[in-house]
């Protein structure tokens, strides 16, 4: 797995900024290519 690129995260920052997100509140939003919802290993790189 490769490192995010700026292109990998700009729609969730967009979505987090925008009206579209009034009603998410206290949540997270792992914009990490699937990884955390691998049960293997997190090796960061």
């Amino acid at each position: 797995m490769s490192r995010a690129e700026p292109d990998d995260i700009s729609g969730a920052v967009a979505f987090v900024a925008s009206k579209d997100a009034h009603f998410v509140t206290g949540g997270n939003l792992p914009v990490d290519g699937g990884r955390s919802a691998s049960n293997g290993p997190r090796a960061l790189i």
